[in-house]
């Protein structure tokens, strides 16, 4: 067996080009000859799927049963239109890697949302979801989430996703989110109605077990924000509302129905236009926010609210702090004109005013 000192070293494990592929594999099978036992000490393996790498199976197949490991990341950086993973790399994967608790999946392509359901349900002790620019190949297989096929003995208590295609989104809303979600992350253009009923419903099953959500909205033209109802989601601590540029955003309809007793902070992030005397705010219903925010801080004792001002001027994104760009002051000037309720009623250090990317936070 390793010494304790050097088990650390094959803790996480990254097979991004062939020759760690086959550096790895062989060691592992010069380990199992001298009974170092490396395959044991493996807790997070990441593949990448590349132009240039064997394939995920052709890396599976060289790989022993991996039984401690806890986290599998998927990427698929390839420009083969393929779907990424086949019924045979699927049974390989619960073979090597049945015992992960924690799945990061990023660009990989599924044949329908069954085809996701039916990779998932092979991992019955994972907990957290992480999935990022899926691609559905049959979007319109199944008519709705609602009949597809549920994903049994799973429950999921983190589930994050980015961008992914409506499809995918709507199904792990329906199907993959229970009464034990505790995070929910959900970034993307959440545009027909269909989605953000999944997504209420979502709301409504994992009622007062749910802590964090985060939603990255991305508004379309002429598109209104629903009311977001979490009444029931009594035990939220950490809510973050952060919307993508928009001429016109109404972003009150998110925070009406919010009454959480237990909530810490509050991140919202508002888009503002840059213009030679004065700084904008982009959004419609400023003074029914400036109420609610207002309300919240003063009746939610420990909450801390974080205001996030993204500042654009005509189709050029800052992408510097408001530090950097000489801009700082005067939109924290324009807080007054803007939130002017929620600057009385706020107490001193409990309202952050934070930078264009959040590099920096400064209590107003």
């Amino acid at each position: 067996m390793l010494p304790p000192t050097r088990r650390h070293l094959f803790c996480r494990i990254s097979l991004n080009s062939p020759e760690l592929c086959k550096t790895f594999t062989d060691l592992l099978d010069t380990s199992a000859k001298a009974s170092t036992r490396v395959a044991y000490y493996v807790r997070h393996l990441s593949l990448f799927q590349v132009n240039t790498m064997p394939s995920v199976e052709g890396v599976l197949m060289r790989l022993p049963p991996l039984p401690n490991i806890t986290s599998l990341s998927m990427t698929d950086y390839s420009t083969l239109e393929t779907h990424s993973l086949t019924e045979h790399t699927r049974y390989r994967l619960y073979e090597v890697l049945g015992n992960i608790e924690r799945l990061s999946l990023h660009g990989i392509s599924f044949i329908d949302t069954n085809d996701l359901g039916a990779l998932l349900s092979g991992f019955p002790r994972l907990h957290s979801l992480d999935l990022q620019a899926l691609y559905i190949h049959a979007p319109d297989r199944h008519q709705t989430a609602v009949h597809s096929k549920p994903v049994p003995a799973l429950e999921i208590t983190e589930l994050y996703m980015s961008f992914c295609p409506p499809a995918a989104i709507q199904y792990l809303l329906h199907v993959v989110c229970g009464p034990k979600l505790r995070t929910l992350s959900c970034e993307g253009q959440l545009t027909p109605q269909s989605e953000w009923d999944s997504l209420q419903n979502a709301l409504l099953k994992s009622g007062s077990c749910l802590e964090v959500l985060k939603i990255f909205i991305d508004p379309v033209s002429g598109v209104p924000t629903p009311l977001l109802d979490c009444l029931s989601n009594d035990r939220l601590r950490e809510i973050q509302f952060f919307i993508r540029r928009a001429d016109q955003t109404r972003i009150s309809p998110l925070m009406t129905r919010l009454r959480p007793h237990d909530l810490k902070s509050l991140h919202l992030r508002f888009n503002a236009a840059w213009g030679p005397d004065n700084v904008t705010l982009l959004l419609d219903d400023r003074e029914m926010t400036d109420h609610i925010l207002a309300n919240l801080v003063q009746n939610m004792k420990n909450l801390v609210l974080i205001l996030d001002i993204e500042v654009w001027e005509g189709t050029f994104h800052w992408t510097r702090t408001i530090t950097w760009n000489g801009a700082w002051e005067r939109v924290n000037r324009a807080l007054d004109m803007w939130f002017p309720q929620l600057r009385q009623e706020a107490p001193s250090g409990r309202l952050l005013l934070s930078c264009v990317l959040g590099l920096q936070s400064r209590a107003l």
